[in-house]
């Protein structure tokens, strides 16, 4: 049995709790995040989970009635965004546990784009760490393949107010495979240490 706390954002399977590809890739990037107050981040992130979820609408093809004012002009940006290309939406928001591989994590957009597959990861942030963000795209890949998708294409699309910037970025398995290996290191120091 698969879960997700959405407060906690813990997933489970089976009632493991599996780390996801975010907090895997936690190791590297995150510097200019180190230097904000704790108060603006914790704003930014919900402000981030609100867009998300207007755009996760908005690929489901659900009308949207009212959309919280901070989070218009981003909304805004992908609605742009969404008439340009004209993605056929195959998955949003899609949930992947892989209890096998040890992670779990949630992909913000797998679509078909020039009858290409793509793999789409949103952002809100005013930068992108695009190291970072090569290793998340390396995990979100491992997991589709694990689900027998297989994407041709690795974007992101940065959401500004009222701009969008979409732009190629290839996964690299090697830092995955880097961040993955210092996540188990420090998770096995931290047990041994709490024992």
């Amino acid at each position: 049995m698969n879960s997700f706390d959405e407060e906690f954002h813990e997933y489970t399977s089976d009632g493991v709790k599996l780390p996801s590809v975010t907090e895997i890739c936690d190791c590297i990037g995150g510097a200019d995040r180190a230097k904000l107050p704790e108060q603006i981040l914790r704003y930014a992130a919900d402000r981030g989970t609100r867009v998300h979820e207007y755009c996760s609408l908005i690929c489901l093809g659900i009308d949207i009635e009212e959309i919280d004012g901070d989070c218009a002009d981003y909304v805004s940006a992908f609605l742009e965004w969404f008439n340009t290309y004209k993605p056929k939406v195959l998955y949003s928001e899609l949930q992947m546990f892989m209890k096998n591989l040890g992670f779990a994590g949630t992909c913000d957009l797998v679509c078909e784009i020039n009858n290409e597959i793509y793999l789409i990861d949103f952002k809100t942030p005013a930068s992108v760490d695009k190291v970072s963000l090569s290793a998340q795209l390396a995990g979100y890949d491992i997991g589709l393949l694990n689900k027998s998708i297989i994407a041709k294409k690795y974007f992101y699309l940065q959401l500004k107010p009222n701009a969008y910037i979409f732009k190629e970025c290839l996964p690299d398995f090697k830092l995955w495979d880097c961040c993955k290996y210092i996540y188990e290191k420090k998770n096995k120091k931290e047990k041994i240490e709490n024992e």
